[in-house]
């Protein structure tokens, strides 16, 4: 039996996004503590879209970025991370543009680089991660905000 959309958007917690950007902070800031930042695991995110960003772009694995988010209204930029360029294609043929559906996940592995260009100033990859819901339930999301 699977998980249902209300059960799994509620292992999503309200502190997620800031711990994980105090943790991108302590990462990028050089300082000599900086590399015995406990990293965060099992933290559970709701991907609010998926930017497809197009496959004619060099050196790009995956098309899409994810924009993450927990209960406040804080968001995270991300990018997966394949290593198999077989995947690629498979993106080409399923994304569809302004498709507004949710699903949740935990993550499992990510890195940082820092990216001067980026607007955050740093680029955050998703190395693995689990699908907990996929397609989320309309009436549980709207549900699941307003509380």
């Amino acid at each position: 039996m699977g998980l249902s959309s209300f059960a799994a958007l509620n292992k999503i917690q309200a502190s997620s996004i800031r711990e994980m950007k105090d943790f991108i902070t302590h990462r990028l800031d050089g300082s000599a503590d900086a590399g015995h930042v406990v990293k965060p695991e099992g933290l559970h995110f709701i991907v609010e879209d998926k930017i497809f960003k197009g496959t004619n772009q060099p050196r790009v694995s995956c098309p899409i970025q994810f924009l993450l988010a927990d209960r406040s209204s804080d968001t995270l930029l991300s990018q997966p991370v394949w290593t198999e360029s077989s995947q690629r294609s498979k993106v080409n043929r399923k994304a569809k543009v302004a498709v507004k559906k949710r699903s949740v996940i935990r993550l499992d592995d990510f890195a940082v680089v820092a990216h001067q260009p980026a607007k955050s100033g740093y680029v955050f990859f998703l190395r693995s991660y689990t699908v907990v819901k996929k397609d989320v339930d309309i009436e549980a999301y709207q549900r699941w905000i307003t509380e």
